[in-house]
């Protein structure tokens, strides 16, 4: 039986010290398990959002991991059950309370440490997979680390990519889109690897709007974006229709010059035509009575008649003229002594057209105002004879022309007849009552 009970209790001791050895052996494994994840985790993350040299980040996590070790050591350790080691057991809980601290510490650093390395990593070292979100709004474009929505402006975020981290950077240093010359030739692709070498902003009236680089619009903050074949076919066609608008807008213009031209030339025209119009009639009232107006149901016969010696209208010029006037005009033919104003022959228009200048004609319209002008130059002579006694002898002589108003035709006849009378005036007028006589009868019979 004691042999027996030594036996179980060997058995016993047995099993429990194995059980002991095999926990020790659990936290030594646990405890190397955590410090490799760890370092695992640290080298991978900090490679992954920075590119260092893996040997250089690997040297400095194991460096920096030597004190998280020993913590994590100290927080695993089974403390003493001892009685006479008291003061182990008070050191090994400070230990252990210092390794938590410590622990925790780390935990804390790590997530700072990702913070600030990922501020500037939009993508992933060993992948390339993205880390940054994006949204355009008035303030520029803003990143975020995780899928979701602005929560300033609701605007769903967008995965980065490396187009758009290029032109962002690009931006950051200056270096904007600048807008290219449409005057010229552009080369839209690169000629040897068939890459767009320009990116376009079409606006909302189709006109297009091209940048050597790729990013937004400088004004209307839209994303720029990189030309196709079809979007250079588009605007060759677009520049077609421009020219060929430009082609009409010219001929429009030049018809619309042409017409306000023959516009202008006809009002100009017109004007200068009115002006002659006033200049004409003003020289014609100058000369003539412009309210004589040729009557077609009746001859009408202007006459006037000058005195020789001064070429000017006298009291007997007028007197001959006025008789005439009295004496032969009839219901078919009327002579008229006031179509001609006194300049006309002061001014030798009268002289002109008596030696047959038709130029008077033409520019008084004389043929609106009569059919015929009888001009007339007189010449008077007074004396007395003795056999007459007291009386007054005159002596009337008449060149006379008949002008055809119409056509410059012209007749022309002398008179001569003699007056007696108690005075001059007596002696004249019956002189040209007998020369009205002959007159009457020439012109009734010339007309």
């Amino acid at each position: 039986m004691m042999k027996r009970g030594i036996k179980v209790g060997l058995t016993f001791i047995g099993i429990f010290g194995f059980a002991i050895i095999s926990i020790i052996l659990l936290i030594q494994i646990f405890q190397f398990i955590i410090v490799k994840k760890v370092y695992t985790y640290v080298v991978q993350n900090i490679i992954n959002l920075t590119g260092m040299s893996p040997w250089l980040v690997k040297g400095v996590v194991i460096l920096l991991l030597i004190p998280f070790v020993w913590a994590l050591l100290e927080a695993t350790k089974v403390l003493p059950r001892i009685k006479r080691s008291l003061l182990l057991r008070k050191k090994a809980r400070t230990f252990r309370k210092t390794g938590f601290i410590i622990i925790i510490f780390y935990i804390i650093s790590f997530f700072f440490l990702m913070f600030f390395l990922s501020r500037g990593t939009y993508f992933g070292y060993n992948e390339g997979e993205v880390m940054k979100y994006y949204a355009v709004t008035p303030e520029g474009i803003r990143f975020f680390d995780s899928p979701g929505f602005d929560p300033k402006y609701g605007t769903e975020l967008e995965p980065v990519t490396p187009k758009l981290i290029e032109q962002y950077e690009r931006t950051k240093r200056g270096l904007k889109p600048m807008k290219i010359n449409t005057s010229g030739e552009i080369e839209f692709f690169n000629s040897i690897t068939g890459e767009p070498k320009v990116w376009y902003f079409l606006d909302s009236d189709n006109n297009f709007e091209f940048f050597d680089r790729q990013g937004f619009h400088p004004v209307y903050w839209e994303k720029l974006r990189p030309v196709t074949p079809d979007v250079v076919s588009k605007y060759k066609r677009r520049l077609k229709d421009i020219e060929e608008e430009e082609v009409k807008k010219k001929l429009r213009a030049a018809e619309e010059n042409r017409l306000r031209q023959e516009e202008f030339e006809r009002e100009e025209k017109k004007r200068r035509g009115q002006e002659i119009l006033d200049e004409k009639k003003a020289y014609i009232e100058n000369y003539i009575n412009p309210i004589i107006s040729n009557d077609p149901s009746r001859i009408e016969i202007a006459v006037l008649i000058a005195e020789k010696e001064t070429m000017s209208l006298s009291r007997s010029s007028m007197l001959l003229g006025n008789t005439m006037r009295d004496r032969v005009t009839d219901e078919n033919t009327r002579i008229v002594s006031d179509l001609f104003k006194d300049r006309f022959i002061e001014d030798g228009n009268f002289e002109d057209l008596y030696r047959g200048d038709p130029q008077d004609l033409i520019e008084l319209n004389l043929n609106d105002h009569v059919d015929y002008i009888v001009l007339g130059i007189k010449k008077s002579e007074f004396f007395q004879e003795e056999r007459l006694g007291e009386l007054i002898s005159c002596n009337l002589y008449l060149n006379l022309k008949i002008i055809f108003s119409k056509t410059g035709e012209t007749i022309s006849n002398s008179y001569n007849e003699r007056g007696v009378g108690i005075d001059i005036d007596k002696a004249e007028q019956q002189a040209v009552d007998r020369i009205i006589k002959k007159i009457e009868s020439f012109i009734l019979n010339k007309i």
